[in-house]
């Protein structure tokens, strides 16, 4: 299966053009996501999430220089996303970079990664509750906003970096929120 996946992978990840263009990259880059796998209800009990529904969940994190998944877990559907973070992340290595779905942001888990010495980003939650610390200054027209912030409430005090910008997602432009430890 592993050879399957390096043979389509690259196509579907850089196109023609940006064929290798991942491959360039310096430190190992990981994505963290999941997605959910329709099952046949009535031969798949240990799947059920409804009552005529059965799925299961594969939660990957895969190294973008390679493709194939570093790690996997198949569970079933019901679990949430947070429930599985800490074996998802638990593999980063110092100088490493993983990017996280949104349902992964835990914040504790992702303070965790950064002790290790790994660098993180992520889409950052609506109900986080932080301030500026120092505004940066924007350099491309797509960044709305670039700043320093720090956590309030269960995480007072961590410093992140906070970055609004434009993206094009399916041919229109949406204003995305993104929170990563790298503050450089």
């Amino acid at each position: 299966m592993l050879d399957h996946l390096q043979h389509i992978q690259p196509g579907f990840a850089a196109g023609r053009r940006g064929r290798g263009l991942l491959r360039r990259f310096k430190v190992t880059i990981h994505a963290v996501d999941s997605t959910v796998l329709e099952l046949a209800a009535n031969c798949m009990d240990w799947a059920q999430c409804r009552r005529r529904k059965a799925a299961a969940k594969m939660r990957l994190r895969l190294d973008l220089r390679s493709f194939p998944p570093s790690f996997a877990i198949v569970d079933t559907a019901g679990q949430h996303e947070n429930r599985r973070a800490r074996e998802l992340g638990a593999g980063l290595s110092a100088g490493e970079i993983a990017i996280f779905e949104k349902a992964y942001a835990d914040l504790l888990r992702l303070e965790r990664t950064e002790e290790r010495g790994a660098r993180w980003a992520t889409r950052a939650k609506d109900n986080l509750a932080w301030r500026v610390r120092k505004t940066l200054a924007r350099g491309k027209e797509n960044i709305l906003k670039d700043q320093r912030i720090k956590l309030r409430g269960k995480r007072q005090g961590l410093l992140l970096r906070r970055i609004e910008a434009w993206v094009q997602i399916a041919g229109q432009r949406r204003r995305m929120v993104f929170i990563t430890n790298n503050l450089q």
